[in-house]
């Protein structure tokens, strides 16, 4: 019973988080009138030689309203985030409890490579692929920043962003639910907070100057060794503790997920993926 009560408070905790962060990203959409894109990433074919990493997530741009602004602040847009610091701490590392589900085990208070994790990933939809015609699906698209008239589906019924654990799943086949078991230790995928780091062959824009400003092309692997970092969205073609792509969550019986006009639903793992 009493881990039980323990629980509740923590799923309570985990909710609010995603409450401001939607409080954050409506208030970033009054500003600018859309919402962040996913990430900022640098392609070098198209900007001039020379040109420095961006590699920043749609977290990074809400910082001011998410009550960071002091941190938003220190950023300085122009260089690559990776290597900026603020007093004598590597930005990227930084790691914002606003951001850690407290159900979840994670990595304590640590981080791997240097790089600040978070358990909440934007929705870009099915999955991360662009396709000559169309868009992708999501309400967060690589590059592309959407606005709320974009939600055709109605904010009420679109995710925007979802839980993810720190390790992620792995083993749950396309289009199922609760068919994952958790990775354990290095074989972890997790989502990095400030820093879009990518990989897994997933952008096909290519090349992408990587989080440390040094050529990345399809095929050339994980940017850093396992367990890995990946930028903080998810993709639904994998549903939730089915595989690392998907959402996943430490509660029990589903996750919780933010939806774009702001409230939190907890949605069952007994959804029909399909």
């Amino acid at each position: 019973a009493v881990q039980q009560a323990r629980e509740a408070a923590r799923r309570t905790q985990c909710k609010n988080n995603l409450k401001q962060i939607g409080l954050a990203l409506h208030n970033y959409h009054d500003v600018a009138r859309m919402f962040p894109p996913a990430s900022i990433y640098t392609y070098p074919n198209w900007h001039p030689p020379g040109t420095q990493a961006s590699n920043y997530s749609w977290i990074m741009m809400i910082l001011p309203y998410f009550d960071q602004a002091p941190l938003y602040n220190s950023i300085d847009t122009t260089r690559p985030l990776w290597g900026q610091q603020l007093n004598g701490q590597e930005i990227a590392s930084t790691l914002i409890s606003g951001l850690i589900c407290p159900s979840d085990s994670g990595y304590g208070r640590g981080n791997r490579h240097g790089i600040g994790w978070t358990n909440y990933a934007a929705s870009e939809g099915y999955d991360w692929h662009r396709r000559d015609g169309h868009r992708i699906n999501g309400l967060f698209e690589i590059m592309t920043p959407l606005a709320i008239k974009d939600v055709t589906d109605g904010t009420s019924n679109t995710i925007a962003v979802g839980e993810v654990t720190a390790h992620g799943y792995q083993s749950g086949p396309i289009r199922t639910a609760a068919s994952g078991t958790p990775r354990r230790g290095n074989a972890g995928v997790f989502r990095s907070a400030l820093m879009a780091t990518h990989s897994n062959h997933d952008l096909n824009i290519q090349p992408i100057l990587a989080p440390d400003g040094t050529p990345w092309t399809t095929g050339s692997g994980w940017w850093r060794s396992s367990p890995y970092a990946f930028q903080p969205t998810f993709i639904a073609a994998y549903g939730m503790n089915s595989n690392w792509p998907g959402p996943s969550s430490p509660h029990i019986g589903g996750i919780q997920v933010l939806l774009a006009d702001g409230s939190v639903r907890f949605l069952s793992e007994n959804l029909d993926m399909g």
